[in-house]
Parts: structure tokens; C-alpha cells; sequence
């Protein structure tokens, strides 16, 4: 049977998964910002200006050959390394970028995936030629570039325009929850009424279209748990309603939440929109809240243990009604929703065991900077591998960023176990592994352990090169997005920072001319300071079909 996953790994964001009848894996990993304060800009030398201009203008001609997609991509990659250099070129390149997206034939996914960033790096050089794109983007990027041009209006208090732009989203897709949630959180007390009037036409238009995956964040649930407070109670209780409506329609689903408080899993929508709203639904008609658990002796024992709902698992969320705008979403929550067949007969054991091992190692972080080397032995205890799940790299790479400023030595043997113990793991797996130690050596200063790292990661890559690269299954995902040049990328980018020389060395190995393109774009980019914060990883074969996001503060 063919497999299709997709697995986000995010920071501070909302995810809505609407795929029936498939596995899907969502693991949420969050990390605290260290500083409110931006970081300074690095000072680009005129010799790697130089050096960068003549990379960006080789790659530029060489991309505008390729494909469609690829070229896309590479066009999007080149305007992003403009940006510090020359914002006209990178304005022009933008442009350039969506108009190619827009002879992709056969793949609104993608197309859709591809024009996100495009039209958001080209917000930040000129609003104008945005809105000007949009009626031709696909929905989704579309909706992420007008949340984007929202913001900048809340930040200037342009309040009265943000919800005109939020409203006129409804004509065109169904509601944006997610957005209206920043707007309705800032609105003065003289706007009542419209915001009032948002949340009537997040539960109309809610009403008016069928729901059948699972939300978790960004939906009609988030604005009924954040906003009650201020809301008629008969109001309140009507949107529940056609929430657990909704929900008692779905196909089977098992989901498994786990935080910091604990772990609770759910083997219908029904139980787990029950459960989330329950709090609510508490403080508008307890009595209502009562009937409904007695129906539900699954959602009644969880309650019990968890009386304050999803948040009772992860104190930090900001669905929270008392919770501040500005605060990440599902801070420490992990999310495993599986549709179809799989959700049958509700979680399994396999998942709930992953979802306590993650839990674990979550912990053994958070308890890291009291006692590290203790923290590293109870690391040490969690399995390496378990059900494709990776805990103990998990702890051991949370235990070493934890402690680089506050005890090196203690970070460095969490770097050394991390190395030592990747080598169980898939390929795919190492290479995040090996790339995240490789880095923090460097930031250790341990350079030569850093350079026996890439070394090590390179030759993973190679390996999953081969698998690319089979004859008899073939990955078909776009090139950029193969393990193996994404791998190959985090490696050339790392020893950039130790050596451009040796960097330069790798790169000319590459005989595939689009694989050495994507990667001299890649290394232009570590050369200005400005490594890939956002990478997605796609395997398109005969028996897999899979999506892995990687976000890196």
C-alpha cells in the first residue's frame, strides 16, 4: 500500500491538516527566542560581494534554462541573496520568480508552496507589486500574503483596514480564522462591533463548509476558546455546537496530544473537539458541559485529569484567553493526527509510546541546565529509534543547545553522544543530526570536531544520492527538495563557516549541473550570513510519498 506523510516541523505556528484517509505525522518543536532583540546584520566584505554578485549572475543565467519548477525555485533562491546586495535586482527577480510559478502545469501544490515566499520576500521591497500578484496566486499563498500585508497594518494600527482586508478574504476562501484571531486579539474597545462581527461570520461561514480533517490551531475552536469572554453566552454556545456537529460527521481519526502536563489521546474528532472546548463550554452552560460528558466516559476521565483542556497539556499555549497576541501558538504541544483506516480503532500503542517518549525528552531538556551530565545519562536511557521517532537525539541535541554558553564541556559531550548515537538512525535522520551537531561544534569553537562531522554527513548524502538517483524508483519530487541536495546543502553551508576554500572544493565536485546550481546558491547565501532558515524535504517513489518542513531559528 502506497504511503503518504507529511510531517511539519515548525516554529510558532498554526497548522490545519485536512488529509482523509491518510497517515499524517505532525510533530510541533518549539524553542523559546533567546533575545527580543534582532540580531545585528553581518558586515559583508567587499571581497564577498564581489565574489557573491558573480556566483548570483552565473546561477541567474544558468536557471533561466531549467524546467518550470526548478527554475521557479532558483529564481525565488537568487532574489532572496540579492536582497542584501541590490533590492532592484532582488525586486525584479521576485517577479520573475512568480511568473514563472505560473507555468507550472499539473501541481497546485507545489505552485502554491513555491509562491509563498515569493510573494513574501517581495512584501518586504514593495507592498504594490504584491497586491498587484495576488488575484493571479494560488489560494493558499494568496491568503499567507494578504495575513502578511494584515500584519503591517496592526503594526501601524490601521485597524479599521486590517478588518476590511480580513472580511474581504471570505469571498474568495472560506475564513481565515488564524488571521481574524490576531486582528479581534488588538482591536480597541471602540470596535466592538466589528469584532463582533467577525466572529459572526467565522461561524457562518464555517457552518457552510465541510471540515474533515483535524484543526489544530487557526480554526473556528481557537476564536470560540480565546474569545468567549467577550462574547453572549447563547453566541458561544451556538458556534460549540457546530463545532461537535461537524465533528460527529467525520471520518475515524486518532489523535495524540502530548506537553509538558502530560498526554492524552482521542480516537474520534468528536472526543478531541469535545475535549478542547469543554473549558468553554463549562462557563456558558455548565449543565449543557455535564450531559455531554456522560455521554462521553473516554472525554470524562481526561477531563477529569486534565480539567483545563488541550491547556492543561501545555500550560504555555496562546489559544489561552488570557494569553498575549504576540505569543507563539502550541509552544511544547506535539501533535499526532492519523486519518483513515489508522484512526479506526483509535491510537495505537506504538503511538501513544512515542508520543511519552517525546514527552520525555522534552523534560530531560527543560531539567538540562540544572544538572546537564545527569540530564545527558537519562538521555542516554530513551531509546534511539522507535517507531521511525528519534527521542533520544531529540534530548541529546536539546541538552547540548541548552548548555553551549552555560557549561561547553557538557555541551560537547552531548554533541558526542548525539554523533555516536545518529549512526542507528535512517539516513534522512542522521543528516539532521550530524548537520545540528556539526554546528554547534562550530559554535563551541571544536573545529576539528565540526570538520570530522560534515565530513561524516557528506557521505550520508552521497548515500541518499544513490536513492535519488535509482534507476528502478526514482525520487520525482523537484530536485531542490531531494534528501540528498538538501543534505548536501546544510553541509556545504556549515563548512562555509569554516572554510570557504574547502567549501568552494565540495562544490566543484558536483557534476549534475542543477545540483551544483541549487548549491552554489546555497553556499552564495552562507557566504553573506544569510543560511537557509526554511527547507523542505520531498521523497515522491513508488511506495512513498512524503513531505518533511524544517524551520531553524
Amino acid at each position: 500500500m502506497k504511503k503518504s506523510s507529511v510531517v511539519f516541523l515548525l516554529c510558532a505556528v498554526a497548522l490545519s491538516v485536512t488529509a482523509p484517509a491518510q497517515n499524517i505525522n505532525t510533530n510541533e518543536q518549539r524553542r523559546e527566542a533567546s533575545s527580543a532583540k534582532a540580531a545585528a546584520k553581518p558586515k559583508i566584505s567587499d571581497a564577498d560581494r564581489a565574489k557573491a554578485i558573480q556566483l548570483l549572475e552565473q546561477s541567474d543565467a544558468q536557471s533561466r534554462a531549467f524546467e518550470a519548477p526548478l527554475r521557479t525555485y532558483m529564481l525565488l533562491q537568487i532574489a532572496q541573496a540579492y536582497l542584501p546586495l541590490d533590492k532592484s535586482k532582488s525586486q525584479t527577480l521576485f517577479k520573475d520568480a512568480f511568473t514563472s510559478s505560473l507555468e507550472i502545469r499539473d501541481d497546485d501544490e507545489l505552485k502554491q508552496r513555491l509562491q509563498d515566499p515569493i510573494l513574501t520576500g517581495l512584501l518586504t521591497i514593495s507592498q504594490p507589486d504584491v497586491e498587484e500578484l495576488l488575484p493571479q496566486a494560488e489560494p493558499p499563498a494568496r491568503q499567507k500574503a494578504t495575513n502578511a500585508i494584515i500584519q503591517r497594518y496592526l503594526t501601524n494600527k490601521n485597524f479599521g483596514r486590517a478588518v476590511e482586508l480580513t472580511e474581504g478574504m471570505n469571498s474568495w476562501t472560506e475564513f481565515p480564522y488564524g488571521t481574524a484571531a490576531q486582528v479581534m486579539a488588538v482591536l480597541p474597545d471602540t470596535m466592538n462591533g466589528d469584532f463582533r462581527t467577525l466572529f459572526t461570520q467565522a461561524v457562518s461561514s464555517y457552518s457552510t463548509h465541510e471540515h474533515k480533517g483535524i484543526n489544530i490551531g487557526g480554526s473556528l475552536p481557537v476564536l470560540i476558546v480565546k474569545f468567549a469572554g467577550k462574547l453572549p453566552p447563547q453566541q458561544v454556545e451556538d458556534a460549540i455546537d457546530e463545532v461537535l456537529k461537524q465533528a460527529k460527521q467525520q471520518d475515524n481519526a486518532s489523535i495524540t496530544l502530548s506537553g509538558e502536563g502530560g498526554t492524552a489521546s482521542f480516537g474520534s474528532a468528536y472526543d478531541y473537539q469535545l475535549f478542547q472546548l469543554l473549558p468553554t463550554l463549562r462557563k456558558v452552560d455548565e449543565g449543557r458541559a455535564k450531559k455531554l460528558l456522560d455521554e462521553d466516559q473516554a472525554v470524562k476521565a481526561l477531563s477529569q485529569q486534565y480539567g483545563n483542556g488541550v491547556q492543561s497539556l501545555d500550560p504555555g499555549l496562546a489559544d489561552s484567553p488570557n494569553a498575549k497576541p504576540d505569543q507563539p501558538r502550541h509552544s511544547g504541544l506535539s501533535v499526532d493526527v492519523r486519518n483513515g483506516d489508522s484512526g479506526r480503532s483509535g491510537p495505537s500503542p506504538e503511538d501513544q509510546m512515542r508520543a511519552e517518549l517525546d514527552r520525555r525528552a522534552r523534560q530531560i531538556t527543560r531539567d538540562s541546565e540544572q544538572d546537564p551530565m545527569q540530564a545527558i545519562a537519562q538521555a542516554m536511557t530513551l531509546p534511539a529509534s522507535f517507531e521511525g521517532g528519534a527521542s533520544r537525539e531529540t534530548a541529546l541535541l536539546g541538552i547540548a543547545q541548552a548548555n553551549i554558553k552555560k557549561n561547553p564541556m557538557a555541551a560537547k559531550q552531548a554533541f558526542d553522544e548525539l554523533r555516536k548515537s545518529s549512526q542507528q538512525l535512517k539516513p534522512q535522520q542522521q543528516v539532521r543530526y550530524f548537520a545540528a551537531a556539526a554546528k554547534g561544534y562550530v559554535q563551541l569553537g571544536e573545529m576539528e570536531s565540526a570538520q570530522k562531522t560534515v565530513s561524516e554527513g557528506m557521505k550520508v548524502a552521497d548515500d541518499l544520492l544513490v536513492q535519488d538517483k535509482n534507476a528502478d524508483d526514482p525520487n520525482k519530487a523537484m530536485k531542490a527538495w531531494w534528501p540528498s541536495v538538501d543534505g548536501y546543502r546544510q553541509f556545504l553551508e556549515i563548512e562555509t563557516s569554516i572554510s570557504q576554500k574547502e567549501a568552494l572544493a565540495m562544490l566543484s565536485d558536483i557534476q549534475d549541473e542543477e545540483m551544483q546550481t541549487i548549491e552554489r546558491v546555497m553556499f552564495t547565501n552562507a557566504l553573506l550570513g544569510k543560511p537557509m532558515k526554511q527547507s523542505i524535504v520531498s521523497v515522491k517513489t513508488k511506495n512513498n510519498n512524503s513531505m518533511m518542513i524544517h524551520s531553524d531559528n
